[in-house]
């Protein structure tokens, strides 16, 4: 639907994570709209001290117990226990009703400031209360407001923010290349569900397709973000989409908008935008937002090998996945080369010491391998994050004893440990699987769907077979005695980070 540009007046309201650095994908929207001609204006809830959420840090000596507490009564079948601990997660979390009424009002003063043709929100699930506020304000004043998010490709989820009033579309698929398009037509009260993988009350669209050339479109913009609030000046680069893997049953993250597919910018365009940034915002920190950001050889590559004359003395943080490729980019040498390249935290998601569970998941893992790898970034001195979950529906209490023993005898090479209870997010592999084949999980029970949140609760029959406490208990223990060391200091500044 292009046409003749007519400049508009645009907020774009930012509800993602906004504790630790800008959001990648409102700076690319206002890059996109400033390329086009319009004004823009972002709201970020950081600038009136609304801190979002950080991931966890250093544990405390109790940490384990904790955790024991949370993960068990999650995984409880009795009604009463799940309500105890409601209640009292919203006694220890912050009050995410008296945070939506915090956020509406200093929107609300945004609004009158900005005057603004159009609004567009940017949101995790979470918000949903703060966005019905604001859709409601915008409706009084008669201002359209179009929201967009990572997992608005769900119809279930989508339909629930769909549902509010003065919403008038929801986005699914990635709108740089028509966003400008999409604000005249809105801006004009013309049909809205006409543009890719947006919807309106009513429609029943698809998810737009991926978007393919990465380098096509402008670096993002984050000059009205609040850096003045950020703990340090980190800038978020995303060198591509999706994950060169992408085949975990239980990942959603290559479900949603943005992850469905893999695809990868140019070396060269990567590292203009580094170049591009570290000159813009003064800043020398980078956290690679990248699912996988050795999914593309040539740009890990590149990194390793120009990051320091384009920016001296740079600092970058990554996840990665330990593939089964013969060459995956991970050798010692190569770690050796990245940490001296300013690599000094990575992540990799570890998710069971059992090869067996490994398996099920379509991981793409080798135990063996990922134990070589975590002692080749012991050697190369770069500090490491990883991930295990707990609960997977074919997971034994032997599985997790295992797990628990893989993380006792690499604790030397791993500085921080995230234990996380399975979830079933909507549209992954194994969620469709349990779907249509439910006689295969015989143990598994479905309870609501947690739109907030997108998961769908569950309960797990295999998480009370006899022993899998204890093996919960053992691997909580390594957890937390991994997770109260300090970390290594030139890793420290991306403590919470990723």
């Amino acid at each position: 639907m292009p046409g003749r540009v007519e400049k508009k007046n645009i907020l774009i309201v930012d509800l993602n994570n906004f504790a630790h650095y800008p959001t990648i994908a409102v700076g690319m929207l206002c890059a996109a709209l400033r390329a086009a001609g319009h004004a823009v204006t972002v709201f970020s809830p950081l600038s009136v001290g609304v801190t979002g959420f950080g991931r966890a840090g250093r544990s405390h000596r109790l940490g384990h117990i904790d955790s024991m507490l949370r993960l068990v009564t999650a995984m409880s079948g009795n009604a009463l226990v799940r309500g105890v601990r409601a209640r009292a997660a919203r006694l220890i979390r912050p009050d995410t009703e008296k945070i939506a009424t915090r956020i509406f009002e200093a929107f609300r003063d945004r609004l009158g400031q900005a005057g603004p043709d159009v609004v567009l929100v940017s949101a995790y699930t979470m918000y949903l209360d703060a966005v019905r506020l604001m859709a409601m304000e915008c409706a009084r004043r008669g201002v359209p407001l179009i929201v967009g998010g990572s997992y608005f490709n769900d119809r279930a989820i989508a339909a629930d923010w769909l549902a509010l009033p003065g919403v008038s579309a929801v986005v699914a698929g990635e709108a740089e290349p028509f966003v400008s398009d999409l604000v005249q037509a809105a801006t004009a009260r013309a049909a809205l569900d006409g543009f890719p993988g947006v919807w309106t009350a009513g429609s029943n669209r698809q998810p737009g397709p991926p978007l393919r050339d990465l380098d096509s479109l402008p670096f993002a913009d984050y000059a009205d973000f609040p850096w003045q609030r950020y703990p340090n000046r980190i800038v978020p680069i995303m060198t591509g989409r999706g994950c060169g893997w992408g085949v975990c049953t239980f990942c959603s993250d290559v479900t949603t908008v943005a992850g469905r597919s893999f695809r990868s910018r140019s070396p060269g365009n990567v590292l203009d935008e580094i170049s591009y940034q570290s000159a813009r915002h003064d800043a020398k920190l980078f956290v690679m937002l990248d699912l996988k950001l050795n999914s593309s050889l040539p740009v890990w590559h590149a990194l390793i090998d120009q990051m320091p004359k384009r920016v001296p003395g740079a600092r970058w943080t990554a996840s990665v996945h330990v593939g089964l490729e013969e060459a995956n980019g991970l050798s010692l040498d190569e770690l050796r080369a990245a940490r001296a390249a300013g690599l000094v935290r990575m992540t990799t998601g570890l998710e069971s010491g059992s090869q067996r569970v490994l398996n099920t998941m379509a991981k793409g893992t080798r135990v063996a391998r990922t134990s070589q790898f975590i002692r080749d970034v012991a050697a190369a001195g770069i500090s490491l994050r990883t991930t295990v979950i707990v609960g997977h529906p074919n997971e034994t209490p032997a599985d997790l004893a295992q797990t628990a023993r893989f993380l006792e005898s690499h604790a030397f090479g791993i500085e921080r440990v995230m234990v996380n209870r399975f979830s079933v997010m909507p549209g992954t592999p194994i969620h469709d699987r349990m779907l249509r084949s439910p006689g295969k999980f015989p143990g598994i029970r479905f309870r609501t769907l947690d739109a907030r949140n997108a998961v769908l609760e569950h309960y797990n029959g295999a998480e009370h077979a006899p022993g899998f406490h204890g093996a919960l208990w053992r691997l909580l223990t390594v957890s937390n005695r991994i997770n109260r060391q300090k970390m290594n200091p030139a890793a420290e500044i991306f403590e919470g980070v990723l």
